[in-house]
């Protein structure tokens, strides 16, 4: 008797244990927004450049090299990023708003970039077989995200110098050799370059979350989180939502408050947060509003 007394004692501090709330971190490698201070995660995009007479061919390699950039980061290398060309006319206010949006809702995209063509320096053609090229160059962007809240077109200007290695005809005159690198010069560096400035950052991080081990539908979330798999893990922690109340309550708003997080939607988050804070308010949900608010910034 004693024998089954202790038995069914251990079993009954087993059931209470599985059940007991616990947390875990998710490592978690999250996007952040770029050098630039774009966040242009979740976004459409546009490249357009400007051509006019011997230079169209390098500011269409510069804008190239640029939107394949883009799109090896944001769409894994995939041809998602439209890329238009225009003329340059001689009053053309290619800074202003209005020429932005235009072509915003001509092209049906979130954000649209706008290379200007550039202002060149004096070309130098050191020989002619493996020649020395240099050419100066003084860059203007044009970006405007018709889904900032500052409603604003940004100007980005840059330098540098074109340094190519070319086998110029040998016979070739010096106006010929110049010529000869106009149309056949391939700036992708530039443009590449230029991107680097609005890829975004990526950042290793730890998000704690809370489940309760042997509880079926604390177990299926924790499974989806732990999956990457964060909308269906938010759907099961709402229906936790309805049924519970207290901290275990508390804890699920809180998990959907990482997992909104997570997916880059802070407004979310910060509203799932306050509700958890009204019962659960701890170190790890304070520095879960930090990052929140860092990344409404």
């Amino acid at each position: 008797m004693k024998k089954t007394t202790l038995l069914l004692a251990i079993a009954l501090m087993s059931v209470l244990v599985s059940c007991a709330p616990t947390t875990y971190l998710l490592p978690l490698q999250t996007r952040h927004p770029s050098k630039s201070g774009n966040d242009l995660g979740m976004k459409t995009m546009a490249v357009v450049y400007l051509y006019e007479g011997k230079d169209s061919l390098m500011n269409k390699t510069i804008a190239e090299s640029f939107t394949e950039a883009l799109e090896a980061d944001y769409f894994g290398g995939d041809d998602q990023i439209a890329m238009y060309r225009m003329q340059k006319v001689a009053d053309g206010n290619y800074s202003a708003k209005d020429t932005l949006v235009n072509l915003v809702l001509d092209s049906g995209q979130d954000v649209v970039f706008l290379f200007d063509t550039p202002v060149y320096g004096d070309m130098t053609v050191n020989g002619r077989t493996n020649a020395d090229v240099k050419l100066p160059l003084n860059m203007r962007m044009y970006m405007y995200d018709s889904m900032d809240k500052a409603d604003t077109v940004k100007t980005y200007r840059g330098r540098t110098v074109l340094r190519q290695r070319m086998n110029v005809p040998e016979d070739y005159t010096d106006v010929q050799a110049e010529a000869f690198v106009w149309a056949n010069a391939r700036p992708t560096y530039v443009g590449s370059n230029a991107a680097a400035n609005f890829l975004p950052v990526w950042k290793d991080e730890a998000y704690l979350y809370y489940t309760v081990p042997g509880s079926g539908k604390w177990d299926k979330a924790a499974d989806y989180f732990s999956g990457f798999n964060f909308r269906d893990a938010m759907k099961v922690w709402m229906e936790i939502c309805e049924n519970s109340k207290g901290d275990r309550r508390a804890m699920a708003e809180y998990n959907i408050a990482v997992a909104c997080h997570i997916l880059g939607k802070d407004d979310l988050a910060a509203k799932w947060l306050d509700r958890s804070e009204l019962v659960l308010k701890t170190k790890q949900s304070g520095e879960l509003r930090t990052k929140i608010q860092a990344s409404g910034k």
